[in-house]
């Protein structure tokens, strides 16, 4: 029973992280063109997971296009679905894009969600897309794989809640 309450997990999760894009792309289109803010970088510090539910913390920076944007960020994730694997380094790359036409560091805080998809054999790859910031202005969007070191499979909903580092 167990197995395959976490066999239709898996299949709902790997549906929800392939349909991701699509349905990003589509809200875009439907939304008035996105403006390019930068990217945003984010390295694994922290991770406790099993199976259905792994959380992560990630120290990121923002190298925004205009200079004056560039932050440090603290990204705690949520993910839920089938996480099968032992990550010893991970790196993200979002291409961060905004709907509004002004672009504030402040929109960068609050909560995003979407799904994600990771593979791993000593190295792997992974991908993510992410919804959300100040009245989910922000999306983030996969420029390339997530870069990782480890063994596993992880697919799944995720929730991340990001947050800017006082430089003081």
């Amino acid at each position: 029973m167990i197995n395959r309450k976490i066999a239709g997990l898996s299949a709902l999760a790997l549906s929800a992280a392939l349909a991701g894009p699509a349905l990003a792309a589509g809200q875009a289109n439907e939304r008035e063109a996105a403006v390019e803010v930068g990217v945003l970088t984010c390295d694994l510090t922290a991770k406790d997971n099993d199976i259905i539910r792994a959380k992560t913390e990630y120290m990121c920076t923002l190298d925004a296009q205009d200079d004056a944007f560039d932050g440090t960020y603290v990204a705690n994730i949520t993910k839920w679905g089938v996480d099968l694997s032992t990550t010893d380094q991970e790196v993200i790359k979002w291409g961060v894009l905004t709907t509004q036409e002004k672009f504030n560091p402040t929109m960068m805080d609050g909560e995003y969600v979407g799904a994600s998809a990771d593979v791993s054999v000593k190295y792997g790859a992974g991908v993510r897309v992410l919804v959300g910031g100040e009245s989910d202005a922000i999306s983030l969007q996969p420029l390339s794989v997530s870069g990782k070191e480890g063994y596993g499979l992880a697919v799944g909903l995720e929730s991340m809640e990001l947050r800017a580092v006082d430089p003081s």
